[in-house]
């Protein structure tokens, strides 16, 4: 007997930490995403000017060494990259009257593209070359956010279930390196910003379907709509202003944040 109920002492928390852990679950979801996103606003490159040598032609009389006025460009983000592809989930837990909590975790990558990094109203030297023009390309961009979010979810009594929510966190981007070509030739790679963390944040809103595949839970489909904010990189100006590139260095002191909209399909199981 004092072994029975030795034996019913040391399971009883084990019995009462089942059933609280079913309940618990019975709240849960998970929720993979895959989409795009679109900046909106933004600037990864603000216009700087200086004055150089170069070479300027005057009444068919070449003129040495003449100032000549570069300028780097406002670049904004879509002009560096191509259009983001999205990819994540969320873990997220029911509460009552149709609210709900979560964490979303999404990796964002795009290919980057050449653009007009340096202009001149005639030619100067750079890296040796002779040129008006210097192209650039930067890495190509990579970033994981982390964002921790409630909403709410209203139930139209037709499987169909709208949804509202806000949420903040950070977002962990890789540092990004530019190359520099003029007249065919290209500079080593260029630390243009670092390894950075910033604040991010996001408001969505988007519809869910309940389908009936599954008959012990329950399987959505749905659309995400948002917009989403994340901080200016933090710039690699030593590296900058030790090259060639040296006017790039007032380009990127101040590295805009990010606007961006975004849209995704989801797939939710709910326990």
């Amino acid at each position: 007997m004092k072994k029975f109920l030795s034996t019913v002492i040391l399971l009883s928390p084990i019995s009462l930490y089942s059933e609280d852990h079913s309940l618990i679950i019975d709240n849960f979801y998970i929720k993979p995403l895959a989409g795009t996103e679109f900046n909106i606003g933004g600037s990864i490159s603000q216009e700087a000017t200086l004055a150089v040598g170069g070479n300027i032609t005057q009444g068919g009389r070449a003129i040495a060494n003449a100032a000549v006025i570069i300028t780097a460009q406002e670049l904004d983000y879509d002009d560096a990259f191509d259009t983001m592809s999205s990819f994540g989930g969320e873990i997220g837990y029911n509460f009552s009257n149709d609210y709900f909590g979560f964490l979303r975790i999404m990796h964002n990558s795009a290919d980057a593209q050449d653009f007009d990094a340096i202009t001149a109203a005639a030619n100067f030297t750079f890296g040796g070359q002779n040129t008006a023009t210097v192209r650039g390309k930067f890495s190509d961009y990579s970033e994981t956010s982390f964002i921790f979010g409630a909403g709410k979810s209203f139930d139209l009594s037709n499987g169909f279930h709208p949804y509202v929510s806000a949420g903040f966190g950070f977002a962990t981007i890789d540092e990004l390196d530019l190359t520099l070509t003029a007249a065919g030739l290209s500079t080593t790679p260029i630390a243009y910003s670092k390894d950075s963390t910033v604040f991010a944040t996001d408001l969505k809103t988007g519809v869910e379907y309940l389908t009936n595949v599954f008959e012990s839970n329950q399987l959505s489909i749905g659309v995400d709509l948002g917009y989403r904010y994340k901080g200016g990189l933090e710039s690699n100006e030593t590296t900058l202003n030790a090259s060639d590139a040296s006017t790039l260095g007032s380009a990127n002191d101040n590295i805009d944040g990010q606007h961006n909209f975004s849209i995704a399909g989801s797939l939710k199981l709910s326990f």
